[in-house]
């Protein structure tokens, strides 16, 4: 229960403006979520404002009102566009002075914001303050019933409007056709589908229902209620009851009304207990049922003189309606046309339950569904789905078809049109232009080129409007020759939701410019080894004249389809999600290449998004237990923006520009149980990756932020800021890491450049122009190519570098460094050394440039030049056994002359043209 005070700075605040002659002024809510809040307590009157950290949201008082002379309320509404926070303290504040005036606890309440499809909510809260001359002393008289209304109540009161008036015409009771009919097949009693008015309430049995009946006799009802929440759709629901008495009656807060359909005697035999209208002699259409009909009274004047002076089938200059009346019927049309709709209820078209249809009971549908779709296309209107309120997969009955329906040309479809067919009675009317054809279930072809065979526009004059459509096969189907559940083309727009079920393909999009899906997209239990579940294709971005999307849709839903989930290639396609899952790569022996597969390592690109300029929001792709690490989730990285993706071991991820087309494009994050690859030539980047097994960055211009990888990384181009490698590191071109740990061994095949890194296994590089920086090498090194290696630690090692000079800056060698090839070339400056044995060296060219060294070892050197500068410190001692001063005054060393002695600390050992070294003296 909450809790209410006024506070004492309140009743401080209110006499001090008294005092001064001034008003009190509350001009602000402060919305706080408070830990551990006691709300069963009554609040201490002293309390202030909440820690500024538990102070969730403020917002401006809204509107003030007076109630009476000694009450006011201000209020204030927080829109949709507000949150999201928990609070469970309001409190109503003086801005200027941050005095607390009302403060109520209460349960913890959310408040959600509006955002990424997802629905929030919109609070209203309003304080009442009551002492005396609160009006006088606020300033504030407008009344607040003149803002304050009680919509609930409102609200009741049309609906209860609506319902009088639909008694006022329908009567008590009143059933449509065959609606609501008892009838008996065997031993086993039925209600038919239909519709009915019941105390004004119309209700719909959306299929035929079967009756439990176990004792006789008993009356069946109908009983129907008019219910639903605050923010929800309000609907009249519908149930059959058997009674021998039953009436109206009130459960909750609804009220329940209810009429007799039948009676079933004692010996088994119906009494047809509905009446109709007219039969009751009750409401408005009774009163006009026995007026001469219509058709009688247009014979009559037809047989006139003048007839033609009003024409009875055309109430307009033209068939589309456009003069001043804004209504056209062309030849044979009727007034439910007239309206502007072509309601399928009218061509007799009913919803079946699966279960009969895979049973062999379903009744085909397909021509009168054709000739529905026909009439609305030819008349311009709408084509109203009346006997569908369910939408989605899972809804309680479909509309059974054996051959392709046509509904190119179509501008709306209002409502569910749900649609379904068995593989051994489909037999396909349309099919794909491609080789080999490909059966369609649902075609909509609404678009063409223009003149210069560029730009693709709509044939159906401003675009096509449709709610839910969903097409299923409700046995599994497994011949690719049957694709197209759904194929679409251009300029289609969905307020709801796109579904296909069991086919080789659910949904495709062919062709896609200008479309938008507002619900969700699914494919579930499609796919083949050789066709998507989902396929969208639209033009490459350059043959587009305008900057329109090709597609928009919030979600891509894939669900336990076979070998491939989507391929969605296109120009500025953007999806907020995509969530796949179950999606089961078997063995893939025998396949041919689709598409995109040839730039897969593993051999099958099983989700493909090609989008140029597009976006994705994230991906979160789940393949089946039973895959194996074959698949591919590949991302085709042309200037697209991709949030997040995820996968599990059973596929890999690929992002590449495999085109080279130089787009750029982001991946904010990657996390894979799988391999990931980037490949091709776009700078794209990416935040960070985590993947269980292995990295291949082969892109030429990608940068990877955050690296963590359980298995090896091959470094084939591109930079990665931050790596962990638990495997191995191998560079083969001139890729870039500039910080990190590698737990393996570390090649480098090619000239590349590693920053910041330490490399607990051992290194190797045969590359002519590496470059290390700040690399500490834990295992052996092996150089055998050049390079520069600044500030490293490294182990002692041997110098086997002959065809480029290795150069070494600012060092630190644990161990001792020896000569392993002829001719060996390296510089060392200004580097710590443990020690040096350059022993029985052929023909080395090696400087000691600055730094130092515990020793310096060199006999049996034969050839060559050993320059140890100026500044290098030798610990070992005064001499170096076997050395002197050489005679020489002028000594060269390639094209550099260096100085001789001159006391100062140089020391040169050089080789003369005789057969033996010199002996020389080492100075500190």
């Amino acid at each position: 229960m909450s809790q209410t005070v006024i506070t004492s700075a309140f009743e401080q605040l209110k006499a001090q403006e008294a005092a001064n002659g001034g008003i009190v002024v509350l001009d602000e809510f402060v919305f706080a979520n408070v830990p551990d809040l006691d709300i069963t307590s009554p609040i201490d009157r002293s309390e202030g404002l909440p820690d500024a950290a538990q102070i969730v949201h403020r917002q401006a008082v809204g509107k003030t009102g007076m109630v009476n002379n000694n009450a006011v309320v201000y209020s204030v509404v927080m829109g949709a566009d507000v949150g999201d926070f928990d609070f469970n303290w309001v409190g109503l504040v003086n801005q200027a002075n941050q005095v607390v005036a009302m403060i109520v606890h209460a349960p913890t309440q959310k408040k959600i914001k509006t955002a990424s499809g997802k629905q929030g909510n919109v609070l209203t809260r309003s304080f009442l303050m009551e002492y005396n001359g609160a009006s006088e002393q606020t300033q504030i008289v407008t009344p607040a019933d003149t803002w304050q209304i009680d919509f609930t109540a409102r609200l009741n009161g049309v609906d209860e409007r609506i319902r009088r008036e639909n008694v006022d015409i329908y009567g008590p009771a009143s059933f449509l056709a065959d609606g609501f009919k008892v009838t008996k097949s065997a031993d086993q009693y039925s209600v038919s589908h239909g519709v009915a008015y019941v105390a004004g309430l119309r209700a719909a049995l959306l299929f035929d229902q079967r009756l439990p009946v176990d004792k006789l006799p008993v009356t069946v009802w109908c009983d129907v209620g008019w219910g639903g929440t605050l923010t929800s759709v309000w609907d009249t629901s519908v149930k059959i009851t058997l009674a021998e008495n039953l009436s109206d009656y009130v459960q909750g807060d609804e009220q329940h009304y209810v009429a007799p359909v039948a009676r079933i005697n004692a010996d088994g035999s119906i009494n047809d207990l509905r009446q109709t209208v007219a039969e009751k002699n009750q409401g408005i259409i009774a009163d006009i049922s026995g007026k001469q009909p219509l058709d009688d009274t247009l014979t009559a004047i037809s047989g006139k003189d003048g007839k033609g002076i009003v024409s009875f089938l055309k109430l307009d200059s033209n068939e589309d309606g456009e003069g001043a009346s804004q209504l056209g019927i062309t030849g044979g049309g009727n007034v439910q046309d007239a309206l502007g709709c072509v309601y399928i209820s009218a061509h007799g078209i009913f919803r079946q339950a699966p279960d009969d249809i895979r049973a062999g009971k379903g009744v085909d549908q397909a021509d009168k569904l054709q000739a529905a779709v026909d009439r609305a296309k030819s008349l311009r209107v709408p084509l109203v789905i009346d006997i569908a309120e369910q939408t989605g997969p899972s809804a309680g009955g479909f509309i059974y078809v054996t051959k392709t329906i046509d509904i190119t040309g179509l501008r709306e479809i209002r409502g569910a049109l749900l649609i379904a067919i068995l593989p051994e009675t489909f037999n396909s009317t349309y099919f794909t232009p491609e080789s080999p054809p490909r059966g369609v279930v649902l075609k909509n072809l609404n678009g063409t080129f223009d003149s210069e065979g560029r730009q693709y526009y709509s044939t159906t004059t401003g675009g096509q409007v449709f709610d839910t459509i969903s097409v299923a096969s409700l046995r599994d189907y497994t011949d690719d020759k049957l694709i197209g559940q759904l194929h679409m083309t251009c300029y289609s727009h969905f307020r709801g939701s796109v579904w296909g079920r069991r086919f080789g393909t659910g949904v495709r999009f062919a062709n896609a410019y200008d479309n938008t899906i507002s619900g969700q997209s699914a494919a579930v239990g499609c796919g083949s080894i050789n066709y998507y579940g989902f396929e969208v294709g639209s033009f490459p971005y350059a043959d587009r004249k305008d900057e329109s999307n090709s597609m928009t849709f919030p979600r891509l839903l894939l669900h336990d389809n076979k070998y491939r989930d989507a391929s969605v290639i296109g120009s500025k396609i953007n999806v907020t999600a995509v969530h796949a899952e179950g999606c089961i790569v078997g063995d893939i022996s025998g396949l041919v290449q689709n598409g995109m597969d040839k730039f897969c390592p593993n051999g099958i690109a099983t989700l493909v998004f090609s989008l140029t300029g597009g976006s994705i929001g994230n991906i979160n792709y789940q393949a089946s237990g039973q895959s194996v690490s074959i698949g591919c989730v590949l991302v085709d990285m042309q200037g697209t923006d991709v949030g997040e993706i995820y996968n599990n071991p059973g596929t890999d991820i690929l992002l590449s520009d495999v085109f080279y087309q130089g787009r750029k494009g982001a991946v904010g994050s990657v996390y894979s149980g799988g391999s990931v690859y980037t490949d091709g030539g776009s700078r794209f980047t990416i935040g960070n990756v985590s993947t269980d097994k292995n990295l291949r960055n082969a892109a030429a211009y990608t940068r990877i932020g955050i690296a963590e990888v359980g298995g090896d990384v091959t470094l084939n181009a591109g930079t990665i800021d931050n790596l962990v490698c638990k495997g191995a590191l191998i560079q083969n071109n001139y890729g870039v890491v500039n910080s990190g740990t590698v737990e393996g061994s570390v090649t480098l095949t090619a000239s590349g450049e590693l920053n910041n890194l330490t490399i607990n296994g051992n290194f190797t590089t045969a590359a002519l122009n590496p470059r290390l920086s700040r690399v500490t090498i834990k295992g052996a090194f092996v150089a055998t190519g050049g390079g520069r290696f600044e500030k490293c630690a490294l182990p002692g090692f041997e110098i086997r570098t002959s065809i480029a000079t290795a150069n070494y800056v600012e060092c630190s060698v644990s161990s001792e460094v020896t000569v392993a090839v002829a001719n060996a070339r390296a510089v060392f400056k200004d580097c710590n050394t443990v020690s040096f044995n350059f022993s029985n060296a052929a023909s080395p060219v090696i400087r000691l440039l600055g730094g130092s060294s515990a020793g310096i070892t060199m006999p049996g050197v034969s050839n060559g030049a050993i320059i140890i500068g100026q500044g290098h410190v030798c610990s070992a001692g005064n001499t170096l056994s076997g050395w002197a001063v050489p005679g020489r005054t002028d000594v060269s060393f390639g094209t550099q002359t260096i100085n001789p002695y001159n006391g100062k600390g140089w020391v040169l050992a050089y080789y003369g043209g005789e057969t033996v070294w010199k002996e020389m003296q080492v100075f500190n």
